[in-house]
């Protein structure tokens, strides 16, 4: 599959949105929310379709531990993801915000049919042309037309970019709630909403990251996994965990009147685990997660 199609596709939503909605920041931000939503649901899919074991096989003795903590780290990951496209759709009832087209139920009929696509055999030639024909009423993205059998450095790669593109996103929606807060407009969102928001690209930041980091840990041939020392891999992680959930680093967060206080947090915390909450643990590392702001 061609690298950036998919990031192609949601910059001509961004640019479509923009325009048609000029006039209208809370209306886009609707929209913008409910394309979180279909979008969280349509990779929860495609991510269940994919069968974590056969697409990061055993290797040899060597490389098993690597294999074993990219498999906790991806698994994680997805189980994460459907955890952000059941608080998006809460969201949306919180705003009222559900009565824009774009729905979850549509992303879960989309992820399903891509996912299919991508399995083979019988099964999939149908998807295939069944996505085909979604597309035609518009209903699936170009890019569903190119996923295959991908080897496993174009996986991880293909997964960066699912994960850069929700980062997109929720940086937009961020970025409008601070506009309707500059100009007195209501938002429908309140204080702990923003919070969310901002988490959750904290969270899809430090997916991207870790994808990224794991194709570096492939065999030059980008089919096998390497051996990487078991304190490099720890390392790695940490860094990243830092770098993208370190509560001092965390973008959006409401501030001014509307600040939430961390209680017990320090300079170390972070807002999140980014759901490797286990592998944490597995690794000996035990970061400090703020707790949840009340209000």
């Amino acid at each position: 599959m061609q690298q950036g199609i998919i990031l192609s596709h949601t910059e001509t939503i961004r640019v479509q949105l923009a325009k048609q909605f000029e006039n209208d920041p809370k209306g886009e931000l609707d929209c913008w929310v409910s394309t979180a939503h279909q979008r969280e649901a349509m990779v929860v899919e495609v991510y269940k379709a994919v069968r974590l074991n056969s697409r990061i096989p055993d290797q040899s003795k060597d490389e098993a531990e690597t294999v074993g903590i990219v498999r906790s780290v991806i698994g994680s990951i997805w189980a994460q993801e459907a955890s952000h496209a059941t608080l998006m759709g809460s969201l949306r009832k919180l705003a009222a915000s559900g009565d824009v087209p774009l729905t979850g139920l549509q992303g879960t009929v989309e992820g399903l049919m891509t996912s299919w696509a991508t399995s083979g055999g019988v099964l999939g030639k149908v998807a295939v042309l069944a996505v085909g024909a979604a597309r035609a009423f518009t209903v699936a993205p170009s890019f569903t037309k190119e996923l295959g059998s991908m080897p496993l450095g174009q996986f991880f790669r293909f997964s960066e970019e699912l994960e850069q593109t929700a980062s997109n996103g929720y940086r937009r929606i961020l970025e409008l709630l601070g506009e309707l807060e500059e100009s007195s407009q209501d938002s429908g969102y309140g204080a702990l909403p923003q919070y969310e928001f901002a988490t959750t690209l904290a969270e899809e930041n430090f997916h991207r990251a870790m994808f990224q980091r794991m194709g570096a840990w492939l065999k030059s041939d980008e089919l096998q996994l390497d051996a990487i020392p078991r304190e490099s891999a720890r390392d790695a992680i940490k860094e990243l965990m830092q770098q993208h959930l370190g509560l001092n680093n965390v973008a959006g967060l409401p501030k001014g009147k509307k600040a939430l206080t961390f209680a017990e947090a320090d300079r170390d915390s972070l807002i999140s685990d980014g759901g490797l909450g286990g592998l944490f643990t597995e690794l000996e590392l035990s970061p400090h997660v703020a707790r949840r702001p009340e209000g």
